[in-house]
């Protein structure tokens, strides 16, 4: 058998009945004083006691109000610190307080509710800007760093709660933050020298104003438009010489078997000379072509350290590998070690007279980097480093660096070359991904 459920006494009826009760011996004390005539024994007997009972009463009255009122006190406070688990006794058969209680547990639920919603929009933007493959900076007011994903860090180099709070003055990079949108703008950052587009907005989140950068390499884009026209011009000077250098070697072997070119030894001769460059040259310009036909990288989990140690090992004593750790990728294993072995052959035909190449390798979160240092005598025209049939060596071709760019970037990687700051010689650096 269910018991009835048992009526609460609301807050006002509660003072009015201790009121009530307080009062009552002095009430009834005043009545019969009016009709009935007693001792004055019996008057400062009954006089203190009822006095006594109304003290009693107010106190009572007193502790009651207190209790409710620091009840919804350290509710209150919960709230304002942010604790939405606390909350009044809901009762609406209270009276007026009952109603106070139960609008002030339905606000702490509301509040509850939009700091759920909160909390997940802010896990829903973080995991957006994470998915981001450009880099993305969020600023306070004050130009502290609030926010930066993956591929911002990874321009600074640095662990993402180092950069965080930090100025962009500090991090050198409040020009950004001066520019208009969509501006196109060089800036060198400590991992990363490009060409960016800016783009700049305003959002607000929690009540504060925050400036979003979103940064767009173009470099990368304007690279692939240069070697596509280099391949489309490699491919046509390619396919006109060899037609035309065709023609001559046909053409001079026939007049070769002639009864009177072959009598005349001088003439003989020329045309020996003739057949041979136009060979030389067919082999030159098919080195050429091969540059617009570089297959995709087929990419396999591989030892970057074998590598490097294979690389070292061709070539003696001349090069000296710094790299302990055993570091993986997914990479194309024979493209990658042909790019290793050109930028080391470059190192050791630098200039000096006693080449010395030393490579080093770490691994970072998010990308591998590669260095290969030579004592040599630097770069003097880092303007064309990277362009085709360009060379300062007496027999060489032209197409190393700009082969090994190719490569790299077909790995979603970079390659830079920069001269040495601590001494002669220059610095070839390899970013590969993780992934």
């Amino acid at each position: 058998m269910n018991k009835p459920k048992r009526q609460s006494v609301s807050l006002e009826t509660k003072v009015i009945m201790a009121f009530i009760l307080a009062i009552m011996p002095a009430l009834v004390i005043i009545i019969l004083s009016a009709f009935l005539h007693y001792s004055l024994l019996l008057a400062l007997t009954v006089v203190p006691l009822s006095l006594l009972s109304a003290i009693a009463g107010l106190f009572y009255i007193r502790k009651t109000m207190q209790s409710q009122f620091f009840g919804i006190a350290n509710v209150i406070e919960c709230l304002r610190q942010g604790d939405f688990t606390m909350r009044p006794s809901i009762n609406k058969s209270q009276g007026a307080w009952g109603e106070v209680n139960f609008e002030l547990g339905l606000l702490a639920k509301r509040l509850h509710k939009e700091r759920v919603e909160t909390v997940e929009s802010d896990i829903i933007l973080d995991k957006l800007t994470e998915e981001f493959d450009v880099p993305l900076l969020m600023t306070d007011r004050s130009g502290a760093l609030k926010h930066i994903n993956d591929a911002g860090v990874e321009l600074f180099g640095s662990d993402r709660q180092h950069l965080l709070g930090l100025s962009t003055l500090q991090l050198n990079i409040a020009n950004l933050f001066d520019v208009e949108t969509g501006a196109v703008i060089e800036h060198q950052f400590p991992m990363k020298d490009a060409r960016w587009e800016i783009r700049r907005s305003i959002i607000h989140q929690h009540g504060v104003r925050f400036d979003v950068l979103l940064l767009n390499d173009l470099s990368r884009a304007l690279r692939e438009e240069e070697r596509q026209a280099w391949q489309k011009l490699i491919r046509v000077l390619g396919h006109e010489l060899n037609n035309s250098l065709a023609s001559i070697t046909s053409v001079a072997d026939t007049m070769a078997k002639q009864k009177l070119v072959i009598e005349d030894k001088v003439l003989n001769k020329g045309l020996s000379v003739i057949t041979e460059r136009t060979q030389g040259l067919q082999r030159f310009t098919e080195a050429y072509t091969s540059l617009a036909k570089l297959p995709l990288p087929r990419k396999v989990e591989a030892s970057i350290t074998k590598l490097l140690n294979q690389t070292a090992e061709l070539h003696g004593q001349q090069v000296t590998l710094e790299s302990s750790n055993d570091i993986h990728a997914c990479i194309d294993a024979d493209q990658i070690e042909q790019v290793l072995i050109n930028l080391v052959k470059n190192g050791l035909e630098s200039g000096n007279t006693e080449p010395k190449v030393v490579i080093t390798a770490h691994q970072t979160k998010h990308r591998i980097v590669i260095s290969i240092i030579d004592n040599g005598h630097g770069i003097t025209n880092p303007e064309n480093l990277f362009v085709p049939f360009y060379t300062t060596k007496t027999e060489g071709s032209g197409i190393g660096l700009y082969l090994c760019r190719q490569i790299i970037e077909a790995h979603q990687g970079k390659l830079s070359l920069q001269n040495r700051k601590d001494e002669s010689g220059c610095i070839a650096t390899i970013w590969l991904p993780m992934q």
